[in-house]
């Protein structure tokens, strides 16, 4: 769930093919923001960047989706134990 209250919403650009909505909340982002891109007629997210606080972004664009499409209870599972070990590993 996205809050829209208060001073988070640091811009909206309604065009007719995409409707543009800028976040930034330092007690959710730190010195970062978000860009959300949605349809503006099914309100279908299709894309958002996060601009870090270096000012570099990373982006993800959403496309040719299918609805109703089932995944195995694991295919998005991380192993949060090792990825920091190997994290911590390349530190060193």
């Amino acid at each position: 769930r996205i809050d829209l209250s208060g001073d988070r919403v640091k811009s909206v650009k309604q065009e007719d093919d995409l409707t543009t909505i800028q976040l930034a909340d330092k007690s959710v982002f730190g010195n970062s923001k978000i860009t959300m891109m949605f349809d503006p007629k099914t309100f279908d997210l299709r894309q958002w960047t996060i601009t870090d606080a270096q000012g570099k972004d990373t982006t993800v664009m959403i496309f040719n989706t299918k609805e109703g499409v089932s995944f195995a209870p694991d295919t998005f599972a991380i192993d949060y134990t090792a990825n920091r070990e190997l994290n911590t590993n390349k530190a060193r």
